[in-house]
């Protein structure tokens, strides 16, 4: 699974750009979920709706089903623990939007309107619509539809997991970058390696001083 977090001013179009991307991803059969987080302050239903009430009362989660959609509705999620939950389903995509967790690559949508950008972290890989990109940042304009789906295609296609003493360490995609071809290029330049490598493993245990 690949996931990508989108960001971008109100208006400025990264709803539209998640939509042309799910709907040309999905023309490639690819299984594709959102993650969006909202308003904090707004009712997603109604108190008076049989869904609110069923919460209200106790319930963890009610789901609203009819013959052409299915809504889930939980009770005590936080969004940390749907963004986990999602990471162990079988699908190809997971697009966030308002929800940045660590490590995990963003493309901001520029506004016309707003001359600075929004994100300010340092997992930013692309711009979209940017009359002002960052140097070594790639920046597409929405007709660059077919290029923005090949780049999120090619993009990490290799991923590192770094743990100390049994702790994940969270890596932002140019710190993975940069570990995966040192050592792939250590590797190349040793003898009897296999001449396509699918799994490396490395471990290094320091003993206490």
């Amino acid at each position: 699974m690949k996931a990508f977090a989108f960001c971008g001013w109100s208006g400025s179009g990264k709803t539209t750009l998640i939509v042309r991307l799910i709907e040309e991803l999905s023309r490639k059969q690819k299984k594709i979920k959102v993650l969006k987080r909202g308003e904090s302050d707004v009712a997603l239903q109604p108190e008076v709706k049989d869904t609110a009430r069923f919460l209200a009362a106790g319930a963890k989660e009610t789901i609203y089903i009819n013959d052409f959609q299915a809504v889930r509705f939980f009770s005590g999620k936080k969004i940390e623990q749907i963004w986990t939950e999602l990471q162990n389903e079988d699908i190809d995509y997971l697009f966030l939007e308002g929800f940045f967790p660590r490590g995990v690559p963003v493309i901001e949508v520029c506004s016309e309107t707003e001359p600075a950008r929004r994100y300010r972290g340092n997992n930013l890989i692309a711009t979209v619509n940017c009359a002002h990109p960052d140097l070594g940042i790639k920046n597409f304009t929405f007709q660059d539809l077919s290029a923005i789906i090949n780049f999120l295609e090619d993009f990490m296609s290799e991923k590192i997991f770094l743990k100390v003493n049994d702790q994940e360490i969270s890596l932002n995609p140019f710190v993975q970058k940069i570990f995966i071809k040192t050592i792939s290029a250590m590797i190349d330049s040793l003898d009897r390696i296999p001449e396509k490598m699918k799994k490396v493993e490395l471990i290094i245990n320091k003993e206490e001083e």
